[in-house]
């Protein structure tokens, strides 16, 4: 089975140069999803943010600072300081077992699903393959 059978084609996404922390927080609350692309105007991929990087990055803040009001603060930096700025993708007719293979050995949650230029067309995330296996299962039976 190719992953683009799966793969989520509605992708919510930001731009990197004008969406802060609490940007991605908020869409990422919005729309139920732990992943947001960064996509610069070009369309080019910038980067990906998790919610670990931001659990990550708000631990690092509040141990550093005693005046908790300065994280406040910090919550509006650009997401370009706090992104993984070389995100993993696969091609649409990647199969299901390579991805899997991929989140697995890259210990990440999600995977972008690019085109030949480097244009995103969907994102999986463990959660898809998961169901996927549920549903075979479930058929199976």
């Amino acid at each position: 089975m190719e992953i683009n059978e799966i793969m989520q084609r509605d992708v919510a996404a930001l731009d990197p140069a004008s969406a802060s922390l609490l940007d991605a927080l908020d869409l990422m609350h919005e729309r139920g999803v732990r992943h947001i692309p960064l996509i610069k105007q070009s369309g080019e991929v910038a980067g990906i943010i998790s919610d670990r990087d931001v659990r990550c990055y708000m631990s690092d803040i509040f141990t550093q600072l005693e005046d908790r009001t300065a994280g406040a603060v910090k919550k509006a930096l650009p997401l370009g300081q706090i992104m993984q700025s070389k995100p993993i993708s696969v091609d649409p007719s990647a199969d299901v077992l390579e991805v899997v293979d991929v989140l697995l050995e890259n210990k990440i949650g999600a995977v972008l699903v690019t085109d030949s230029r480097g244009r995103v067309q969907g994102i999986v995330s463990y959660e898809d393959l998961l169901k996927l296996l549920r549903d075979e299962y479930l058929a199976v039976e």
